[in-house]
């Protein structure tokens, strides 16, 4: 495990760290104004001089692309068992599924703030929103990607259509749900984003476009550094959670066993 950490976390510190040494050499090379790019140093003492405020929007943004992701998970699933299980509601739910994810998440954003107010039921909404297809299409495509030999063991077995979604379709998507979930995850945090651009009085989306309008270069390279961060420790957790996952599954005694216990 401690190999696969380091395996994992090493190509993100390397790149961290060439940005930095791109961005420190650019400021004292160039010397551009500060309100188009800042001096790193003024951007970390931006972060240490507004811990609260900081902490107080990040909060907010995290509750909002969190149950946003919640929602699209459980949607998800939902949908992706249906559409396995019956062709008559595939029909049905995999076109509406694409005409929905057509739309540009930032022309929903007003129509959304109309309807919720400018709380955080819009940035739920569109987090779900973004999240949910990437999740919906991999679940889908793993699940009508299971081998056919474990099916038929399945019907010898005479596990009912339900039992044989759960014990064999599911399991086998597993790879495919965790590369959804990946995308999901950073998505889910630029719905909650695209939302508090659109309207909103906090949250780290707010604090950008006040940064912007201000002129407050630091304020906005702050910000953007917790998202950053916010999205590396998400992809990152994911990954972890990916490697156990399967970890568990490759171990398994029996390649059908797992999958297909009665």
């Amino acid at each position: 495990m401690k190999k696969y950490l380091f395996k994992t976390l090493m190509p993100f510190g390397l790149g961290a760290l060439l940005i930095y040494l791109l961005w420190f050499a650019a400021v004292v090379l160039i010397s551009p104004p500060q309100y188009i790019l800042p001096h790193p140093l003024s951007v970390l003492r931006k972060l240490a001089s507004m811990p609260t405020v900081f902490l107080r929007n990040t909060w907010v943004t995290m509750l909002a692309f969190g149950n946003g992701l919640l929602i699209g998970l459980a949607l998800s699933f939902v949908l992706s068992v249906l559409t396995i299980r019956s062709r008559q509601l595939a029909a049905v739910i995999t076109p509406l599924m694409v005409i929905v994810q057509s739309v540009p998440k930032i022309a929903l954003a007003p129509l959304f703030i109309i309807w919720f107010g400018y709380g955080l039921g819009p940035k739920i909404v569109i987090a779900a929103l973004v999240s949910f297809f990437p999740l919906y299409i991999n679940l889908v495509g793993g699940m009508q990607a299971v081998d056919l030999e474990f099916l038929d063991y399945a019907a010898t077995l005479r596990l009912t259509p339900w039992k044989t979604i759960m014990k064999v379709r599911l399991p086998f998507a597993t790879p495919y749900f965790f590369a959804a979930l990946k995308m999901a995850v950073i998505y889910s945090v630029v719905g909650a984003i695209v939302g508090e651009f659109v309207g909103s009085d906090k949250g780290l989306g707010y604090l950008i476009i006040q940064g912007d309008l201000s002129f407050d270069s630091p304020l906005l390279f702050a910000s953007l550094h917790i998202l950053v961060i916010i999205g590396v420790v998400l992809y990152l957790g994911v990954t972890i959670l990916e490697y156990w996952a399967l970890r568990w599954k490759v171990e398994g005694k029996d390649d059908l066993g797992f999958m297909v216990t009665a």
